[in-house]
C-alpha cells in the first residue's frame, strides 16, 4: 500500500511539473505572437446562400400486376377453391401461364391443392 502511495505522489509531482512547463511554453508563444503582431482569429462574414428550389414530388409508377398476382387474387376470393379451367376463363390466359403461376404460388406456399386441378389459399 505504501508503494502505491509513493508511486502516486511521484506521478502527481511529474504531472504538476509538466503543467508548469506547458504554461511557460504558452507564455513564450503569446509573447512572440505579440512581437510579430499576428492578428487574432476573426470569423469571416457568411455569404448569402442561394435559395434551393423545393423538391418536386415524384409519383412512383407501380409495375402492372403479373399473371401470378391476378391468379392469386382469384384464388383468395374463392372459399371452396377454384379450378384451373375457371382461372383460365376469368383471367383470359392459356393453360401454360396459369399452370406456371400455380406452380410458383405453391412453391411460395401461398396456395395449396385441395383436389386435382382445384386450388385454395393457404391459411397462414
Amino acid at each position: 500500500m505504501d508503494k502505491l502511495r509513493k508511486e502516486l505522489s511521484v506521478v502527481s509531482k511529474t504531472l504538476s511539473n509538466l503543467a508548469q512547463k506547458v504554461e511557460k511554453i504558452q507564455k513564450k508563444v503569446d509573447e512572440q505572437a505579440r512581437r510579430l503582431k499576428i492578428p487574432k482569429y476573426q470569423p469571416t462574414k457568411k455569404k448569402a446562400m442561394k435559395k434551393i428550389p423545393a423538391k418536386k414530388t415524384v409519383v412512383k409508377k407501380t409495375a402492372p400486376p403479373t399473371a401470378a398476382d391476378k391468379i392469386y387474387s382469384f384464388i383468395k376470393k374463392s372459399k371452396k377453391g377454384i379450378k384451373t379451367s375457371d382461372l383460365m376463363k376469368k383471367t383470359g390466359y392459356d393453360r401454360k401461364p396459369v399452370s406456371s403461376a400455380i406452380y410458383k404460388l405453391t412453391k411460395q406456399r401461398k396456395i395449396k391443392t385441395v383436389a386435382k386441378g382445384t386450388y385454395v389459399k393457404t391459411s397462414f
